[in-house]
């Protein structure tokens, strides 16, 4: 016998009636950018990072927070686990790209 655990976040978010749904549950989104420049480079241990924004994080569940943004820079790698156990939904908007590039270019620019 073996068994396995995987984290996956939540399962299902929904627009109903013009209101948001977290599996099958209504939510009101209560969130805010978080300043992802603050959280690594600063010659701080990754322990000590993690730790700030565990902190951090936590805080902000604490006043009611459910959801934080990652504007203009790319989260630190763990935040989504940190997240995921504190109970916060994070949308990433890093991965947006600034303009759209035509698909020959953007392939060739990338082979």
């Amino acid at each position: 016998m073996s068994a396995a655990t995987e984290r996956f976040g939540f399962r299902e978010f929904t627009l109903q009636e013009g209101k948001f749904h977290l599996n099958g549950k209504r939510i009101y989104l209560f969130g805010e950018s978080i300043p992802v420049a603050h959280f690594g480079g600063f010659e701080r241990s990754a322990e000590d990072e993690r730790e700030r924004l565990y902190r951090y994080l936590s805080q902000f569940r604490q006043r009611g927070g459910n959801i934080v943004r990652t504007a203009h820079m790319p989260a630190p790698e763990e935040m989504p686990n940190i997240a995921d156990e504190i109970g916060i939904m994070v949308y990433n908007e890093y991965a947006s790209p600034p303009k759209v590039i035509e698909e020959k270019e953007f392939q060739r620019r990338n082979d």
